[in-house]
């Protein structure tokens, strides 16, 4: 079997002794996450992915730095999974993205990070993060991806990459005056056509990964809970995210209430927005949905590269 397939497909942890075993931690703009993650000389596994949601990223557009409220939540989820990991037995690896490589204190940070995991950060560029998530959601498939974060945005093929600075924490923040919908995805559209000069990108299969990309898929499959199994499943089109769109304006308050936007009520239509224009802009016709992403991605960057190392 592939790299690829073993991906996809094999979730569970084996533990024997030729394993080669790793923790990774994701430190996002929205959410800290982690996982367990084996190989043993030919396939990969790993385990279901936690997530506590922190809102590093929240005020960033506005005052340039993380604030201490979010850091010192991300502090103690970071802390509390490395020692999950040292538990047992396994090393930690962790990398952060957009709010950690924007910030100006995201350097002092790091620092702390490390002090709190034991473990070096690894701050990936825009690019980086994009290939990271390349490969572990697409890779030898083939075709394009679209990935929305909390304080980013990547498109990437294998033949093109960029980055912007807009996710759905930073859009959520920039928007919060909107009177309407209609005003909100305006204000959306007028800054990602400022940061992103994108071209139309004739692609068969488009491949979408990030929170609000697995949130839409899995209201449109109407789940009440999460199943990564199925958001494999989940096909978007423009009309269909469309009408998801004016669904969540619909609710309203009710959002909150939704088992799967508890976390995310206040940030979905957000991110919604600005997958609605980047579908748009760039002719992709559907999103194919993925559960595997960078986190994926970025331990195939550890095997190759340290395995000989790992625990």
């Amino acid at each position: 079997a592939s790299r690829r397939h073993n991906f996809r497909h094999i979730r569970r942890i084996i533990v024997t002794d030729n394993i080669k075993r790793a923790a990774v931690i994701d430190i996002g703009s929205n959410s800290i996450r982690c996982a367990l993650y084996a190989f043993d000389g030919e396939s990969y596994s790993s385990s279901p992915k936690k997530l506590i949601t922190t809102r590093l990223g929240e005020g960033l557009i506005e005052s340039g730095a993380l604030n201490e409220r979010a850091m010192r939540d991300t502090l103690d989820a970071a802390a509390t999974f490395a020692k999950e990991a040292d538990e047992c037995g396994i090393r930690v690896f962790a990398y952060a993205t957009s709010a950690v490589r924007d910030a100006s204190n995201g350097g002092e940070f790091v620092k702390t990070l490390a002090a709190a995991t034991g473990a070096s950060v690894d701050v990936l560029s825009g690019e980086r993060e994009a290939r990271y998530a390349y490969d572990g959601a697409v890779g030898d498939a083939g075709g394009g991806l679209i990935d929305i974060g909390g304080g980013s945005t990547q498109i990437t093929t294998q033949s093109f990459c960029t980055s912007a600075p807009m996710g759905c924490v930073r859009a959520r923040d920039l928007t919060k005056g909107a009177a309407s919908l209609s005003e909100l995805r305006t204000n959306i559209e007028d800054a990602l056509g400022r940061m992103l000069k994108l071209p139309k990108l004739d692609e068969d299969r488009w491949t979408g990964v990030g929170g609000t990309i697995t949130t839409l898929a899995a209201l449109s499959l109407g789940m009440e809970s999460y199943d990564p199994e199925r958001i494999k499943d989940a096909v978007i089109t423009p009309d269909s995210l469309e009408g998801l769109i004016e669904e969540l304006d619909r609710m309203g308050e009710k959002r909150r209430h939704h088992p799967l936007l508890v976390k995310r009520h206040d940030v979905i239509i957000c991110g919604a927005a600005i997958l609605a224009y980047e579908m748009r802009v760039i002719g992709a016709k559907e999103i194919h949905a993925a559960d595997s992403d960078g986190m994926e991605g970025y331990f195939m960057h550890i095997a190759k590269s340290i395995l000989g190392s790992l625990d």
